[in-house]
């Protein structure tokens, strides 16, 4: 009998984790999942570990799950690429051994092209963010890019691929071979998205910035999203972008550096200090805002993330 029951025991222990596994995929399932696409802005530079991503999903509750998808560093081009809504290409033919070893493919000028135009540099990984890369698929062979950079300017970094299974012959990837990302897998047909691209350039003018939007927005395969506005730089300077902005998204285009230059203190509970006032007389974000010239303290994106669920409210996506 003390068999049986140690038995029984053996049985009960077996099926708590099997229990558990079963509950939390449950919860997986039921959450519904937000990417948030961008540079060192999503990423959270300068914050202090505070980021709109992280702000967004504690306002959001556990419903939700805000994925952050921000690289430091990266332009337009790049981040897209990542995406999917413009996939990357590799720049030359690459000769793949069968086994999986690392092979050098080139340095940052000469690995990855966009196919936007099939010229522009695209450089991932320069700065982090492997898990929205990696694995990747390139003609039909699962592969691992990687950057031996000590750091994303390092001029003796390169670019290498290799095999996550070996095979037992050698292979050529072509030219303009499509480097299939991680996340034109997993993070494609999700809830929403929030795109914030451009700080770092990528794009040839206004046009080409909407149109790059609009292929993301294509790719992502959802009609829940918001687009944030270029904080840096004045009213004046930003006026075409912003008025072009409004009128290809409307409701889902946040004007963000108009917001912060003219509710933003308000809003954060903060007194103006004299660089604030003349910052704001231009329609430029104030500096009690941010961290440097560019990349939000913690105050900062905290607003920044208020603001996007508000505007979830608003639309109706929550």
């Amino acid at each position: 009998m003390r068999f049986y029951y140690s038995l029984l025991g053996l049985l009960l222990i077996s099926l708590i984790p099997s229990c558990q596994e079963e509950e939390a995929k449950d919860e997986l399932q039921s959450k519904q999942f937000i990417c948030t696409w961008g540079d060192s802005l999503t990423a959270g530079g300068g914050g202090d570990g505070t980021t709109y991503p992280n702000v967004l999903d504690s306002l959001l509750g556990n419903n939700y799950q805000v994925i952050n998808c921000g690289i430091g560093g990266e332009q337009t081009l790049t981040i897209a690429a990542r995406q999917g809504g413009i996939p990357m290409l590799l720049a030359h033919p690459v000769e793949l051994p069968a086994d999986n070893s690392k092979i050098i493919i080139g340095d940052k000028s000469h690995s990855l092209i966009s196919s936007w135009n099939n010229r522009s540099v695209v450089t991932p990984l320069l700065q982090g963010g492997e898990s929205t890369v990696n694995n990747c698929i390139i003609n039909e062979i699962e592969c691992i890019l990687g950057w031996t950079g000590k750091a994303w300017n390092d001029p003796d970094g390169r670019y290498t691929i290799q095999r996550v299974v070996a095979a037992d012959t050698p292979v050529t990837l072509r030219e303009r071979s499509i480097v299939f990302t991680s996340s034109m897998q997993r993070y494609r047909n999700l809830f929403a998205n929030v795109f914030f691209i451009g700080q770092n350039l990528g794009y040839a003018n206004n046009a080409d910035l909407v149109s790059q939007y609009k292929a993301m927005i294509r790719f992502s395969g959802s009609n829940n999203f918001v687009i944030l506005g270029l904080t840096s730089g004045t009213k004046a300077e930003r006026t075409d972008l912003e008025t072009l902005m409004t009128k290809e998204f409307g409701a889902q285009y946040i004007n963000l550096r108009d917001y912060l230059s003219t509710q933003g203190l308000q809003d954060a509970s903060l007194t103006p200090t004299p660089a604030d006032i003349e910052a704001m007389a231009e329609g430029k974000t104030p500096p009690s805002l941010l961290y440097d010239h560019v990349h939000f303290n913690a105050k900062g994106y905290e607003l920044i993330g208020q603001i996007i669920y508000k505007r979830f409210l608003y639309l109706g996506i929550i």
